[in-house]
Parts: structure tokens; sequence; C-alpha cells
């Protein structure tokens, strides 16, 4: 078993699964979800303040930091953690999804990606070596590897190269990492192809990982392709190391994900929409700019302690909302914050009575 994560406690199916990520900077009970600070920070919430809501880990990226403030300004900081005031474990996405979501801003080579910067324009090239060396250099605690992420819809021929180009730099990643306090993961690739996600799998389980991402999902192809790709991966994947799906999801999906056996989770769902008017609660849903909420009296939800739900009513995040007012986003955001966390912390707490 892998020495930096531990199995606690199953579900009576057997997959899902309650557990324990060490890293360098702590302790991670999992299944888990990472809040996403894309450029270091969560929107609206400060730093200090995330441990409160119940963050054991953050999700930043290492291409927007990588261009700004940039790495050496963050090493001569001490790192990421001490930088941006973190007082938990960090994880850096590689790039990868960058591939996919920038197209119009990199240019894939064998060897890398020629990315540029879409404020100033700046180009560098990134080889799968340098990622994950500047990773460590930033001091995160989960490097992620540089993959190439492309549309699930893409044709069989293209979907089976992005597999062999991932294997190559997952190997030449692995390779080149110094690995004394950041543990490095590697990321199934294949779209919604049961062959490719087998394949892909199979070759990053043989590789010495620390853990495994499922990545390339959520990314405009039917639920039904998405979990089947999903669980696809995780057959293949080894059952005592960490497994993380990037980029999702809705409170449902988590769920689901975590009853197949998946371990770590982000999205900007809890952040974006809170800044979009909506709110997840345990009552469902709630679009607070709506006019029906006007004169509501009520707080957001009466199951959450959150400070929004404290202190605030629905008809005063309405008004803020509809004043332009930035409290609105920033009381939505912790709320949300909140319930997500708070709901992982639920399922782990109960991992054999509901799986």
């Amino acid at each position: 078993m892998s020495p930096a994560f531990r199995v606690l406690e199953t579900g009576r199916a057997g997959r899902a699964r309650a557990g324990l990520l060490r890293t360098a900077h702590g302790d991670i009970p999992t299944p888990a979800f990472m809040p996403v600070a894309t450029y270091g920070t969560v929107r609206g919430v400060p730093s200090h303040e995330l441990k409160a809501f119940g963050t054991d880990i953050l999700l930043m990226n290492f291409l927007h930091l990588f261009f700004y403030p940039g790495v050496e300004v963050l090493r001569r900081a001490g790192g990421v953690r001490t930088f941006f005031s973190v007082p938990v474990p960090v994880l850096t996405d590689s790039g990868g999804y960058q591939v996919f979501s920038l197209k119009h801003m990199r240019t894939v080579r064998e060897d890398g990606v020629m990315f540029r910067d879409p404020r100033s324009g700046r180009k560098e090239f990134l080889s799968p070596e340098s990622v994950v060396l500047l990773e460590e250099a930033m001091g995160v605690d989960i490097a992620m590897v540089l993959d190439l992420c492309i549309p699930p819809e893409s044709s069989p021929r293209e979907l089976e190269r992005a597999v062999g180009v991932t294997t190559l730099w997952a190997r030449r990643s692995l390779e080149a990492a110094a690995r004394e306090n950041t543990l490095v993961f590697g990321i199934v690739q294949g779209g919604i192809q049961d062959d490719l996600r087998e394949r892909s799998a199979r070759e990053l389980a043989a590789m010495p990982f620390d853990g495994y991402g499922i990545g390339g999902l959520g990314l405009g192809e039917d639920r039904s392709d998405t979990f089947r790709a999903l669980e696809t991966s995780l057959k293949h994947l080894p059952a005592d190391k960490p497994r993380y799906f990037m980029g999702m999801g809705y409170p449902q999906d988590i769920r689901e994900a975590v009853a197949l056996g998946v371990d770590l989770f982000d999205c900007v769902l809890p952040t974006r929409n809170a800044r979009n008017g909506q709110l997840f609660t345990s009552r469902g849903v709630i679009n607070y700019k709506n006019g029906a909420y006007r004169d509501s009296t009520e707080p957001p939800d009466p199951e959450c302690a959150c400070p929004a739900c404290r202190h605030y009513s629905l008809a005063y995040l309405h008004a803020m909302y509809r004043q332009g007012e930035m409290t609105a986003a920033i009381l939505a955001t912790m709320h949300n914050l909140a319930y997500y966390l708070d709901f992982l912390k639920k399922i782990r707490q109960n991992i054999a009575s509901l799986f």
C-alpha cells in the first residue's frame, strides 16, 4: 500500500471508501473536495478563512501561476502556501486542461506545449519535465503531470494519439521528479472510448505514481458516457492509491463517483455559481437573484452554520445582488463552500451506511 494513502473504511459494496491522504503539510481525510483557487486564491474568500469552512486541501493552476506571479517569486516567498497565506496543502493542475480550453493560445508538440499567456501574450515552452520540476519549486504538495487533454468527441485516431502522448509524458515526468516533499499524480485520458480508457489506466498504473487523476471528462459528453468512462478507468487503477475525478461536479455527481471509489474532487461550481446568484442548500438549489426572495426573511439554509446563514437573510442577499454589491457574491461563496465541504464530511462519516 502506498505510504501516502490509507483506506480506513469501505462501503458495503466494497468500492466507496473513506481514507487518509498524507502530505508534507497535513493529512487530508478522503473523500475530499478541493475549492478552486485558480490564480492562488478563492474569489471572495481570504485564504486564512478557508480552514474554518472545513477546507483540507486547495487546488491551484500551475500554468496561471507560472505566468503570474511567476515561479521565482513564489520560490523566494517560501512557496505557494506562504505567498498566498494558505493554511492547508495545495494541489496544482499542470496545465493539461488548458491544452483543451485555450486551444487558440497553445501549440502541442511531441516534446511538450508552447503556451501563450492570455494576459501579456508572452510565449513559453513547457515540457513534462519542466512542469513537474517547477511545481516542486513552487512548493506544492501534490503535482499533476502534464497530459494531453482533448475533446471527448475527437476522432479515435486523435484520442489514441493523446493517450500515447499522455503516457509518454507521464513517464518522463516521473523520471524528472525529485519527489522529496511533493506527491506526483498521473492522469488517465482516453475520451469516452472504453478501450482507450483501459489502456491509459493500465499504462499509468504500471508506473509508481502516488495517485491518479481521471481527466478529460465532463467536457460536454452525455452524463452516462462520463460515468461509464470513469468506471472503466477506476477498474484498472490501484486500489491502494488515491483517485481524483478532475473538474467534477454537482453534489449528485460527487456522490455517484464516491460510490465508484473516487477520493478527491474539485469544481468551480460552488464559487462560480455563487457569483451568478445560485446557492446549493439542503433544500435544493436556490437562485437568490430571483424576485421571489425579495421579501424572504429566512436564512439561505436553516441547516447551515456558515456566516451567510447565521447572520443574513435571502432578502438581503437578493438586494445586494440586485445592487451589484460584491458582498452578495462573497457571502454566497462562503455558503456554497461550506455546503460542499460539509456534504463531503457527512459522506466520510457515513461511508459504511451510505454505500
